[in-house]
C-alpha cells in the first residue's frame, strides 16, 4: 500500500508539477555533488599540510647532556626507531659528539641500508670528507661496517698529541690504531677525530643529530616535508624527551595553503546555500500534498505511514540524485580538476563515498521526517481546509 502511494505521489509530481520536479532532482544534484567535491578537496587539503616542503634541506635537533655522561644507547635506540618511522628518503644522518683534548668536537655521517637493516657510515660522504688524505691511507668500508678500532686524525690533533701513523692511543678508554692523517681546520686548532660508529665508545657524549636530505647539490635537490619532520619529532622526544629540542620548521608555499582554504570556505556556503535551498523546497512539496495527505488521513491512513510516505519518496529522490551526481563526479569533475589536486584521488574510495551517498540522503530523509512529523501534528479536517486555499 504504503509503495503504490509513494509512485503515485511520484508521478503525479512529475506530470503535474515538471518544472519543480526538474529543479528538485538539480538542487540535489548539485548539493551532493558539491559534499563528494569538498570531501575531496578537505582531505586534499589535510595532505598537503602533511607534506608541504621545509625551506631547509636539513631537520636538526640538539640534545642536552650531563658532564661525564654518555648517551651512545639512547642513540642506537633512537636509529633504531627511526628507521621504521616512514621518513622520505634522506642522504644521512649526521651525529655530532663532544670529546676531550687533544679533539674538540667530532660526528658520524650515517646512512641506512635496508639489505641488513642498519646504519652505516655514509660512504660519498665520508669520500669526499676524507679526500685530503696527507698520511697513511683511509679507514675501508670493511673496516667501518665491522666497527675495527681503526682511526683518522686532523693534522693539528696529531701535532696537539704528537699521534703519528701506526700510533696506538687511547680514546674514552678504547684503544684505536691510527690509520691515516688528514687535513683539517678547525676553530680551536685541535681539529676531529674520525672512527668508526660500531666501535664509538658507550660514554661519549652526542649533542645534536641531523638530518640531511640533500648536501650536494649536483643532484636532485630533496626538502623534507611536515610528515618527515613529525615523524622524526615524535622518535626523538620518546627516546630523548626533555633533553631534546627542535627548531619549528618554516614551509614552503604558504600562499597554496591560503588558496585551499579559500576553496573550502566557498564549498562550505555554496553548500550551506545549498542545503537550506534543498529544505525549502522539501517543505514546498510537502505543503501542496497536504490536502491529499489529509484526504489519506481521513480514509483510515495512520500518521506514521503517512509520515513514511513523505520520507520514502523523499528517499528516493535523494537516491537516484546522489547515485546520478557519484557518476557525474567521477567521470567528469575527476578528469577535469584531478591534476590540481594531488591527494584527491587517493581519497577517491568505495568504502569513503557510499559513506557520504548514505549520509546525503539519510539527512535528506531526516528533514523530511521532522516537516512531516510536525506538519501531522495537526487534524486532517484542518490540513484539508489549508490545503484548499
Amino acid at each position: 500500500m504504503i509503495k503504490k502511494y509513494v509512485v503515485r505521489n511520484i508521478k503525479n509530481l512529475i506530470r503535474n508539477n515538471p518544472v519543480l520536479f526538474t529543479v528538485m532532482i538539480i538542487c540535489q544534484i548539485i548539493s551532493s555533488l558539491i559534499l563528494f567535491f569538498s570531501y575531496g578537496v578537505f582531505r586534499d587539503y589535510n595532505e598537503q599540510l602533511r607534506y608541504r616542503q621545509i625551506t631547509s634541506g636539513v631537520i636538526q635537533m640538539t640534545i642536552e647532556g650531563r658532564e661525564g655522561q654518555g648517551n651512545m644507547d639512547k642513540i642506537h635506540e633512537f636509529l633504531d626507531k627511526i628507521s621504521t618511522a616512514g621518513i622520505s628518503e634522506y642522504d644521512n644522518i649526521v651525529i655530532g659528539y663532544n670529546t676531550s683534548d687533544p679533539f674538540t668536537q667530532s660526528y658520524f655521517a650515517l646512512e641506512y641500508d635496508s639489505s641488513d637493516k642498519a646504519f652505516h657510515e655514509d660512504e660519498h660522504f665520508v669520500t669526499s670528507i676524507f679526500s685530503d688524505i696527507e698520511e697513511g691511507r683511509k679507514i675501508s668500508m670493511e673496516e667501518y661496517r665491522k666497527g675495527e678500532h681503526k682511526a683518522l686524525i686532523g693534522r693539528s690533533s696529531a701535532e696537539f698529541g704528537d699521534v703519528k701513523v701506526g700510533d696506538t692511543f687511547t680514546f674514552h678508554g678504547i684503544d684505536y690504531d691510527v690509520v691515516g692523517i688528514f687535513y683539517v681546520i678547525s676553530p680551536q686548532g685541535h681539529g676531529r677525530i674520525e672512527i668508526p660508529f660500531e666501535s664509538a665508545p658507550d660514554d661519549i657524549y652526542c649533542r645534536y643529530i641531523s638530518f640531511q636530505f640533500f648536501y650536494d647539490f649536483s643532484t636532485e635537490i630533496k626538502f623534507p616535508s611536515l610528515s618527515d619532520y613529525e615523524a622524526i619529532e615524535a622518535v626523538a622526544y620518546e627516546v630523548f624527551g626533555k633533553d631534546v629540542s627542535m627548531k619549528k620548521p618554516v614551509f614552503i608555499g604558504g600562499s597554496d595553503t591560503k588558496y585551499q582554504k579559500t576553496m573550502i570556505g566557498l564549498i562550505f556556503l555554496i553548500s550551506l546555500a545549498a542545503a537550506i535551498n534543498l529544505v525549502i523546497m522539501f517543505r514546498f512539496i510537502l505543503r501542496s500534498r497536504r490536502r491529499s495527505l489529509a484526504i489519506y488521513r481521513i480514509n483510515g491512513l495512520s500518521p506514521s505511514k503517512s509520515i513514511l510516505i513523505y520520507v520514502c519518496e523523499a528517499f528516493i529522490y535523494s537516491l537516484s540524485s546522489a547515485l546520478i551526481s557519484l557518476v557525474l563526479f567521477l567521470l567528469v569533475v575527476m578528469p577535469l580538476i584531478g591534476d590540481n589536486y594531488r591527494f584527491l584521488g587517493d581519497f577517491v574510495t568505495f568504502p569513503a563515498y557510499s559513506l557520504l551517498t548514505l549520509c546525503f540522503v539519510l539527512t535528506g530523509a531526516a528533514v523530511c521526517f521532522i516537516f512531516a512529523a510536525v506538519s501531522f501534528k495537526k487534524e486532517p479536517i484542518t490540513d484539508l481546509r489549508e490545503g484548499q486555499k
